[in-house]
């Protein structure tokens, strides 16, 4: 087997709508922005080979793209869900 045919069996199965999503899996806007930065900086690369100008379109393009994968929007566990729900109740009761 060789390598073209691995990397085609390997990037069929990838979905890159998932990529797009955050953790929430909701579709996240910088993530998409930025994949659109780099699709387009791809192509320019492609279309008139590589100059400063694609360097800084890639550089512009993966920088929120790390940056989202160091933010930390974990789920709240079911003991903090609990606490939350609490807290909501009592803000009604007080409002009522």
């Amino acid at each position: 087997m060789n390598i073209t045919t691995l990397l085609i069996k390997l990037f069929s199965k990838l979905d890159l709508t998932e990529l797009l999503k955050d953790k929430r899996l909701r579709w996240s806007a910088k993530r998409t922005i930025g994949a659109l930065i780099a699709i387009t900086a791809c192509n320019d690369i492609v279309a008139n080979g590589v100059t400063w100008m694609n360097v800084c379109l890639c550089f512009v393009a993966v920088l929120p793209l790390c940056l989202a994968l160091l933010e930390n929007d974990r789920k709240p566990t079911i003991v903090e869900q609990i606490m939350i729900a609490k807290e909501s109740r009592k803000k009604a009761k007080e409002n009522d």
